[in-house]
């Protein structure tokens, strides 16, 4: 028998590329030229060029040779940490993409900066009419307002430029503010459709990001002057992280730019490591105002009467959500905050002015009724009525169509909540979004009491996939709280609806103490609730604020954990937080590993005081592939 024959990298390499896209591969500067013609045509669309570890002397060699066959299919270029201009000057391009980033140490010490921004600028400009994605890192010298001119210029001609992302250290505020003034020229230069404000899906989809940018303050006439707009920013993102000894844009600043982003649809604000935290030196923290506050006074008050008058007005409001004037976003779906305490008519004033929202992450704890309201009030539907071509800043309710359609409300949008650390908000409106959000997929809040879970409707939004709740129960030996939790569900029981699920004990409700199997009943109706919740993939018991007479959900046998063997088709995650232990016996265990064959990981404190069942359990879990992890103590 003759051997087979023995393949050359090439024929190797052809073999592989027939099954790949250009999405897979990209070329390298120190592989050979042989390397570079075995691949096909098809992946040389997308090039990423980037130097090996060591050592510098690599940063001069050039593959451009092995490139200049496939020149014509190349659509984008990624130049990292390389000597760009031996790329660029090579021969021409029609690039969709265009990624530059260069160690500017390596620049400034060889002293050819000066003719790499050259040739960088030039490609820019003969791509300027097919470039879509644009991110310069570090390229921009530091001497002069007169030789960044010739950058800002450069830009105005890329209209097309959907993602731009500047990362530089040295930018000035002049640089800054010509940069906006170039993107609202910008704005507009395509075509009417594309561009149009009447209805979501044509909005642009741009993403304009300066990191690191030391601004000490926002342009006065900029700052007052109304008609000035970022229609082009549909994301915000304000970090402290990663600037720690340098002079950052301050919160009242962040709120007045993102007032000035009419077609919002994401913002988030991260206040980064607290303990090295910069905004301690926020120099607009005073007055006993904090950062967060401070961000809203930019956001929602008056420009023209400053953040003095602002807060005069908050103070004397009273709860008065609609007294003071505030911008408008109507496509703005996620909010992200880490925010320190701000009060709840803040919250709400927010809240009002939103017309959908699909994410709301907000741990504040004084977040209260008034902010819950505005995820249950109706609200006529928006619809622009502005010219798309000269947008506007909303400072009043846009006007509405003769023809509207039904109200609605920011609930019924909703799809991932996160309260976790907002103890005020109060029990009743916890339970109002698990009856209010049909399309709710992830929800995490503190304690929801069982009498409101007995009284309230049934749960509508059944796919959810992450809940985080702490459910609690009275304790049987306060026989006043007994008596109330018992008295609640016997006013609940004429409107119980009928289960295919296992017939529970005897529910009838008596106004005398109730019995420890009295309290399993009760128990028995959450069970209820939580079985159908069909797709549930992770379940935390949990809560920051619990109270300390309270009875914790056991999920036991006995107790309804046997309703839940519908879960076994989706859940992953079990996690328990609470100082109080499960007490799960080895029975409980056996139960959740046959019923559950998804489940991934059991966390929480499942410790018996028997060591032999403590044994037990962990032998059982650990022979089913089960993690078993033990949380903190909240």
């Amino acid at each position: 028998m003759s051997r087979p024959h023995a393949l050359e990298l090439p024929e190797i390499l052809s073999l592989i590329s027939q099954h790949l896209t250009h999405k897979d591969l990209y070329a390298c500067v120190q592989v050979s030229r042989s390397f570079h013609l075995a691949f096909s045509p098809h992946l040389w669309s997308t090039v990423l060029v980037q130097p090996p570890r060591y050592p510098k002397r690599c940063f001069q060699f050039s593959s451009q040779q092995a490139i200049t066959r496939y020149k014509h299919l190349i659509q984008g270029l990624h130049l990292l940490d390389v000597f760009p201009h031996n790329y660029l000057t090579a021969f021409e391009y029609t690039l969709q993409e265009l990624h530059v980033s260069t160690l500017h140490n390596v620049l400034y010490d060889t002293g050819v900066f000066k003719g790499t921004l050259r040739q960088i600028l030039k490609t820019i400009s003969m791509n300027a009419n097919s470039l879509r994605y644009l991110k310069l890192t570090v390229i921009i010298p530091d001497q002069s307002v007169d030789k960044n001119k010739e950058v800002w210029e450069t830009l105005t001609h890329c209209r097309d430029v959907k993602t731009l992302e500047i990362a530089s250290l040295s930018l000035s505020l002049h640089e800054v503010r010509h940069f906006w003034e170039i993107c609202g020229i910008d704005y507009g230069g395509g075509n009417g459709t594309e561009h149009s404000l009447h209805s979501t899906a044509s909005l642009p989809q741009r993403s304009v990001a300066l990191k690191n940018c030391p601004m000490d303050e926002w342009p006065d006439d900029l700052c007052d002057d109304e008609s000035f707009t970022l229609p082009f920013i549909t994301s915000l993102r304000f970090t402290s992280q990663g600037l720690r000894n340098r002079v950052r844009m301050s919160s009242y600043t962040q709120g007045r730019l993102m007032r000035r982003c009419i077609n919002l649809r994401s913002v988030q604000w991260f206040s980064g490591d607290e303990r090295a935290n910069v905004l301690r030196a926020e120099r607009w923290n005073h007055q006993g105002k904090g950062t967060a506050d401070w961000f809203f006074a930019g956001l929602l008050g008056d420009i023209s009467e400053g953040p003095e008058r602002y807060w005069k007005a908050v103070e004397n409001m009273e709860g008065d959500v609609d007294s003071a004037t505030g911008a408008w976003w109507p496509y703005l779906d996620t909010i992200d905050f880490a925010f320190k305490p701000i009060s709840d008519v803040t919250c709400a004033r927010l809240l009002r002015r939103l017309y959908r929202l699909e994410t709301l992450r907000w741990k504040n704890p004084l977040l209260n009724r008034l902010s819950m309201e505005e995820l249950f009030r109706e609200r006529a539907p928006f619809q622009s009525t502005q010219d798309p071509a000269r947008p506007s800043l909303l400072l009043s309710p846009p006007r509405l169509a003769a023809t509207t359609s039904l109200p609605q409300r920011l609930c019924t949008t909703l799809k991932n909540l996160d309260l976790s650390g907002c103890h005020h908000v109060p029990s009743d409106d916890i339970h109002r979004v698990l009856e209010s959000c049909p399309v709710l997929e992830e929800f995490r809040a503190e304690v929801v009491n069982m009498s409101n879970i007995l009284r309230r409707p049934e749960w509508v939004c059944r796919g959810i996939r992450i809940l985080s709740i702490g459910i609690t129960f009275v304790d049987p030996s306060s026989s006043a709280a007994v008596t109330a939790a018992t008295a609640a569900a016997a006013a609940a029981s004429s409107t119980t609806t009928t289960s295919t699920t296992p017939d529970p004990p005897s529910t009838s409700a008596t106004a005398t103490i109730p019995t420890t199997a009295t309290i399993k009943e009760l128990e028995w109706a959450v069970f209820t609730r939580l079985s159908q919740l069909y797709r549930i993939k992770s379940f935390v018991l949990a809560a920051w604020h619990v109270p300390t007479d309270a009875q914790i959900l056991q999920m036991k046998l006995g107790y309804g954990l046997e309703l839940l063997s519908g879960w076994g088709g989706s859940i992953e995650t079990l996690l328990f937080s609470y100082p109080k232990a499960q007490n799960m016996v080895m029975d409980d265990i056996q139960w959740i590993l046959d019923h559950w064959p998804t489940l991934k990981a059991i966390i929480g404190r499942l410790l018996n005081a028997d060591e032999d069942i403590d044994k037990e359990i962990k032998k059982a879990l650990t022979n089913r592939g089960v993690k078993l992890e033990y949380p903190y103590v909240v």
